[in-house]
């Protein structure tokens, strides 16, 4: 089987739009020797190949301004045109396509095509409730989306929430396959040693999300009674902000490649999450915490031990929930100083592994 994957974003790319394409590249092919993929991508500085040569990376650049573009639905509008130039030209050498997001617009570029189709939206395109859209905007998305889950033999996204909310839902096929954590990458590094002697080590790696500000728990963790108890590792897009709360107990760089923050969290002995307390919310963070068999500390603006994030973690045994407030975090702080992590043999089913395997089975359906 040949088949192509469609990722705007690719690895070197920083943000988590590009790990999971870019992890289904690597490995598709050693899971299943009978599929040979192509990725094609906005990516300009992604590598020609993969593998040795086994994946061949085709790089296709967006326009730099389209008339669909001034709408400013999504990013994806601008990459409409080129990639519908080069499946015009290269589309019937494919069996199957598998289109990644976000951004989507260039999902309608599947329409022309004579293979399987497969959209992988990750999150909802129109109605994610973190995107603060006007009504015009949020009505295009939402016929856009019902027009692409039409195109699309099946669809992917990653949790039951998320397929909830996606247009059309019970009338369209959406699989769902969980972003998980890379175990190639994470079992080589368990068991690795947390903090120094002493201290308990907490990281945290990425951006701060809408819903619930990081303020209360940074400036907790640098008081004086913490900062002999605990260090703080951050690396993200907020470097700066996070900063201003060190009180010499904080370790802060920007963003790094996927493989450094996983080694930078396998040295922790805490890693962090943050939620808005929206039941859809969930973040890649969790699987790698899980896959490490970190403790994990959510704090959160709603309901502890709700949503998805406790749907996926409900069995861990090594993680605590706390409210967004002063004393909530620090008996939280109080607890887990003394903790020692259990072993979760059961990880494995959240590995990307396991969902690249659903994937296989639905390229050979």
């Amino acid at each position: 089987m040949k088949a192509a994957l469609v990722a705007y974003f690719f690895e070197p790319y920083k943000g988590v739009g590009a790990i999971r394409p870019t992890y289904w590249a690597q490995h598709i092919s050693e899971l299943d020797p009978s599929i040979s993929c192509d990725v094609v991508t906005a990516q300009e500085d992604a590598s020609d190949e993969l593998n040795s040569g086994m994946v061949k990376v085709i790089k296709i650049l967006p326009e730099k301004d389209s008339m669909l573009s001034k709408i400013r639905i999504d990013a994806g509008v601008n990459w409409i045109k080129p990639l519908k130039k080069f499946f015009a030209e290269n589309g019937d050498k494919y069996d199957a396509v598998i289109f990644t997001g976000g951004p989507f617009m260039h999902f309608f570029v599947a329409a022309g095509l004579k293979c399987r189709v497969i959209f992988d939206f990750r999150d909802p395109f129109a109605n994610n409730p973190n995107h603060n859209l006007n009504r015009f905007k949020r009505f295009i998305k939402r016929v856009c989306e019902r027009r692409m889950l039409k195109i699309a033999d099946v669809s992917v996204t990653v949790n039951e929430i998320c397929r909830a909310l996606m247009e059309d839902h019970e009338k369209r096929r959406i699989e769902i396959i969980d972003n998980g954590y890379d175990e190639s990458v994470i079992d080589a590094l368990c068991g690795k040693a947390g903090g120094e002697s002493g201290t308990k080590k907490i990281v945290y790696a990425g951006k701060f999300y809408a819903g619930i500000s990081p303020d209360v728990f940074l400036d907790v963790i640098g008081r004086e009674e913490n900062t002999e108890k605990f260090s703080f590792d951050y690396m993200g897009p907020e470097k700066e902000k996070t900063e201003t709360f060190n009180r010499g107990n904080f370790n802060v760089t920007g963003s790094v490649p996927y493989p450094e923050a996983v080694s930078r969290i396998a040295g922790a002995d805490v890693g962090i999450i943050f939620t808005g307390g929206k039941p859809f919310e969930s973040t890649t963070k969790i699987f790698d915490y899980i896959g490490l068999e970190k403790t994990i500390v959510v704090i959160t603006e709603g309901e502890p031990e709700t949503g998805n994030i406790h749907e996926i973690s409900k069995d861990y045994p090594n993680i605590f929930w706390c409210r967004n407030n002063e004393a909530s975090i620090q008996k939280t702080l109080n607890e887990i100083y003394d903790f020692i992590p259990k072993p979760y043999p059961e990880k494995e089913k959240f590995s990307r592994r396991e969902g690249l395997k659903k994937l296989i089975g639905l390229l050979h359906e």
